[in-house]
């Protein structure tokens, strides 16, 4: 069970971690050191909201330093788009190198006024883990009419490859706020367009947080469930097969708000960074933000025979 390890960085919005951790990243879940020897799909970013409207990356120490859980803030992401002038701070972004380039596929929430929001990308070969930068974006044409009833925005992407064809999971929304996660893939092999539908799971009303990750060598949808699902759907982190079928749930404390279940793993040990629903600054986004960075973690497997390494129950720092 994943045990709540530290209240890590208070007053950020849960903002983005680069987590250094050796050969982690080839398992297609998180960013990992030395990007630029890496290939694709190998290098990630998982999507959070930024306190400042815009999308701020941080690094962690390496996991064998993870008793410090301390962060280095890296670089700063703004977006135009093609539809209207002026820059964006877009967020619920996930940023992921494929091989020399990066990918950036984010949420339209700089202007969110509640009559519309759409996924749009970006492609950059600068080093985006550094400084400031104004991306070019152009949106996603995801198959939405493929989804039952009306739908009035999608956010939350997470990209992976897949047997060749780049996959999508994303978050629908009936109405702000109705909203249930669907994973859509690309019909031609390496192409970033032409979505066809996957699934979805519309008996949820508000599940987002949406990821892509490789459990076990096979490859599944994770998302985190809010409390204003429908009653047995509720505070707790479903696991969906590629259909979008439920097939279990994560064995991890659910804290405030909707946590969004990001995971790695390395020599037995798992680690997922999420966020809680702390207020920070006010209504600084319109609709809030989204609290402290929280760092939850297993036990190692041989802690019990040495008494040594992880510390066994739920801390704050």
């Amino acid at each position: 069970m994943l045990e709540e390890l530290g209240h890590v960085l208070a007053q950020v919005g849960a903002g983005k971690c680069l987590l250094e951790a050796g050969d982690d990243g080839r398992q297609g879940c998180r960013a990992v050191d030395a990007l630029e020897d890496l290939g694709r799909a190998r290098a990630e970013l998982d999507h959070a909201f930024g306190v400042e409207q815009h999308e701020s990356l941080l690094r962690g120490l390496p996991l064998k330093a993870v008793a410090s859980l301390e962060l280095e803030h890296r670089a700063d992401l703004f977006f135009r788009r093609p539809d209207r002038a002026g820059v964006y701070g877009d967020h619920a972004t996930h940023l992921l190198r494929d091989e020399g380039r990066w990918l950036v596929a984010t949420s339209t929430w700089g202007d969110f006024d509640r009559t519309g929001m759409g996924i749009t990308l970006a492609t950059s070969t600068a080093d985006l883990l550094r400084g400031e930068h104004v991306l070019d974006t152009r949106p996603l044409d995801l198959p939405t009419t493929a989804l039952p009833g009306r739908v009035v925005g999608t956010w939350d992407p997470h990209l992976a490859m897949i047997d060749g064809h780049w996959h999508l999971a994303f978050v629908a929304a009936r109405r702000f706020f109705d909203f249930y996660p669907a994973l859509a893939r690309a019909a031609e092999p390496g192409r970033l367009d032409g979505w066809e539908l996957l699934g979805a799971a519309p008996d949820r009303r508000a599940t987002e947080g949406t990821q892509l990750c490789r459990l076990d060598g096979t490859w599944r949808v994770l998302a985190s469930d809010g409390p204003d699902n429908p009653r047995g759907l509720r505070e707790r982190f479903p696991v969906f097969d590629l259909a979008m079928s439920e097939i279990g749930a994560l064995d991890a404390p659910y804290p405030t708000n909707i946590p969004w279940p990001t995971l790695l793993e390395r020599d037995g040990v798992w680690t997922m960074l999420t966020f809680d629903g702390t207020p920070y600054g006010g209504g600084v986004s319109g609709y809030g933000t989204h609290g402290d960075l929280l760092v939850l973690r297993t036990k190692r497997p041989d802690a019990a025979s040495d008494g040594a390494g992880h510390r066994q129950t739920g801390e704050r720092t």
